[in-house]
This record gives C-alpha cells, sequence and structure tokens, in this order.
C-alpha cells in the first residue's frame, strides 16, 4: 500500500511539472525554454516529429496521374475523410442520376409517360407509376437501395426494363462493397496502430560503456504488444562525390541497439535505444562544437507487427541536429514493483515526453 502511495504521489508530481511546462510554453509564444531550441530554422523537416513525410513530387506528367489511377484502390485508400466521403457521395448521386435517366428514357421509349388516364388500363407500362424525371430518380434509389415503398415496382412488359434492374442491382453491390471496404481498411490502417508509439523529442549524446553513443527513448501506450520489432534509423544529408556532383539526399544506415540486441526488443514498457559512434557511424565526425552547425536529419523507424491485427506497422520520428542535446541524459524510470507484477509510468507521464537534463560538456 505504500508503494502504490507514492506512486501516485509521483503520479501526481509529473502531472504538475508536466502543466507548467505547457503554460510557460504558451506564454512565451510556442516556444520552450527547456533545451536546445534554434533562434531560427535551418531546413523544412523531410519527417516531422509525428511521423508523417513532408515530401510532396511536382511537376508529375500525365502518365503518373494515369498510373494512379490504376491502381485506383491504393488511390481509394489514401484519401482522407473528407475526400473519401465527397467521393462517394458523388459516386452514389451519379449512379442513381444515371439510372435514373435510364429508366426515364425505358419509360419515354415504352410511351409509359404519354398514356392518358382513358387508356391506363389497356396499356401496361414498364414501371408502375414513373411518370417523370423525378418519379424516375426516386425509382432509381429506391431500386439501388432496395427500399421499395411499394407505389413503384418493375412489371413483366419489358425485357429492356429487367435487364436495366439487374445491372443497377449489381452496380448498386459493387459500390456498396468498395465503399464499406475503404471504410473498414482506413479503420484498421496500421499507422493508426503506429500512432501509440510515443517518442522521445530529444536525442541524447553521453558516454556509455568507454564509448560515445547516441540514446532515444520511445514507449508504445496501448497494452496490446507489438511483435518482431526492429529500430533502424537513417542519416539524410548532402554529400559530395569524389567527381564533385551533389547528392542532396544521401542517406546511411545508422544502426540502433536496445541493451545487446537490435532484432526484437520486448515493447512492453519505455525503451532506450543505442546508437554507437564508433569509426564505422555515420556520426563519427560529430562533436560538441559542430553539432549544432550541421545540417542533417536524423529518421528513426520502428518495425513490427501488430498482435491485434497481425498488420505490419512502422512508427517514425525525425531529429534535427537542435534537437539532439550533446552530454544529456534520459530520467530514470521509477517502478512500483509488486510480487507479481511491475507498474510503470502513465501514458501520459512517461519519460520520453520530457526534455532530457543535461550533464557537463563532454
Amino acid at each position: 500500500m505504500r508503494e502504490l502511495c507514492k506512486f501516485w504521489d509521483w503520479k501526481l508530481e509529473t502531472m504538475m511539472k508536466a502543466f507548467v511546462e505547457n503554460f510557460l510554453q504558451r506564454i512565451s509564444g510556442g516556444r520552450s525554454q527547456v533545451g536546445p531550441v534554434s533562434e531560427e530554422v535551418t531546413c523544412p523537416r523531410l519527417v516531422s516529429k509525428d511521423g508523417h513525410v513532408n515530401i510532396v513530387l511536382d511537376n508529375l506528367s500525365t502518365q503518373y496521374h494515369l498510373t494512379m489511377m490504376a491502381d485506383m484502390w491504393t488511390t481509394i485508400l489514401e484519401l482522407g475523410w473528407r475526400c473519401k466521403c465527397a467521393t462517394f457521395f458523388v459516386v452514389y448521386l451519379g449512379s442513381w442520376l444515371l439510372f435514373g435517366l435510364i429508366w426515364y428514357a425505358v419509360a419515354s421509349i415504352h410511351k409509359d409517360l404519354s398514356t392518358s388516364n382513358s387508356t391506363l388500363q389497356e396499356h401496361k407500362p414498364c414501371v408502375d407509376n414513373v411518370k417523370s424525371i423525378m418519379g424516375a430518380f426516386l425509382y432509381s434509389v429506391e431500386t439501388q437501395v432496395t427500399i421499395g415503398y411499394g407505389s413503384r415496382a418493375i412489371t413483366d412488359n419489358c425485357p429492356a426494363a429487367m435487364l436495366v434492374l439487374v445491372l443497377q442491382s449489381l452496380c448498386g453491390l459493387f459500390i456498396d462493397a468498395v465503399a464499406c471496404g475503404a471504410i473498414i481498411a482506413q479503420f484498421a490502417m496500421p499507422r493508426r496502430r503506429a500512432r501509440s508509439v510515443r517518442w522521445s523529442r530529444y536525442a541524447v549524446v553521453a558516454p556509455r560503456d568507454d564509448h560515445l553513443v547516441l540514446l532515444l527513448r520511445f514507449v508504445d501506450h496501448r497494452r496490446s504488444v507489438l511483435l518482431g520489432a526492429r529500430i533502424s534509423g537513417r542519416l539524410i544529408h548532402i554529400a559530395h562525390t569524389a567527381q564533385g556532383n551533389t547528392v542532396v539526399l544521401h542517406q546511411e544506415v545508422v544502426e540502433f541497439v536496445v541493451d545487446s540486441s537490435s532484432e526484437v526488443p520486448f515493447v512492453a514498457a519505455p525503451i532506450t535505444a543505442m546508437h554507437v559512434i564508433d569509426g564505422r557511424s555515420p556520426l563519427r565526425a560529430l562533436t560538441s562544437s559542430r553539432l549544432h552547425a550541421s545540417h542533417f536529419e536524423l529518421v528513426v523507424m520502428l518495425d513490427s507487427i501488430s498482435e491485434t491485427s497481425s498488420d505490419t506497422c512502422q512508427a517514425r520520428t525525425s531529429y534535427l541536429p537542435d534537437e539532439i542535446i550533446w552530454g544529456g541524459h534520459f530520467c530514470p524510470l521509477p517502478i512500483v514493483a509488486f510480487p507479481t507484477v511491475a507498474i510503470f509510468p502513465p501514458v501520459d507521464a512517461v519519460p520520453p515526453d520530457d526534455v532530457p537534463g543535461r550533464h557537463e560538456e563532454l
């Protein structure tokens, strides 16, 4: 009981600290006073802190757009909620209008529109009570949505009307299948599972076991465990070749390990990933004086499989030179241990959201 009280005291203290830091950040114009913050924006990010890729292809040819239209299913899945709903609204309304015009044409060809009341008993229409364009539109909606109010119904006098009925029914089923599949896929997208992975706001460079290492921390919010997790990184910067050519987005592999393994970390608790800065590291020439004068972006990726849906997901983030603290450290993880379970800090107060402290210059 004493340990549980200590845990809730620690939770209240961390919540108050987070509230004070957020308040100070707001009154200072959105600029945090803790940690290294550059006064100028040196370059745009390729990958935002939440993992969104900020790369847009421009000056694309018509062939590219034709390729996008050929892969229609992927194009539909990549649409946002607003575009997706607007697209299906237009598709449904367009199909109702199209078949409404077809039903109106069938009724017009069969002379159902010009039949007078005196000859109504002798004339057998293709569709009962379809005498105008609005009636044809309403019958089209009733047929495709299978409402069937009863006042409008097809008869067995027109084979063409039967063919149109079959075609509209199949078309409606196809549109319903695509719409339902796209909406379900939108909810089940792996990137939504990846958003539950929270990264540290800053990375730190510190000594560990006679080596200089780059440290960052992440945690998964959900109780379901990520399977087969593997963390990797890419250092993206401008490089110059021996021939004098310039490679704008030159990528170098940054290998991360969790303790002594990089294969499958146990992502059930906050994890600190480490990159050893040695002779093979892309950061080998980095020093405390060169850090903030450098121009690069470190993109970190966590590839894993969702235990719930078995979908492959990738959580991403990136760090600019101003987001790397030289000689810093991460706050220790307070744990309240019970005989059979260990309770870690709450999700909203985990150290990945805290700004790492500072050590003296290395």
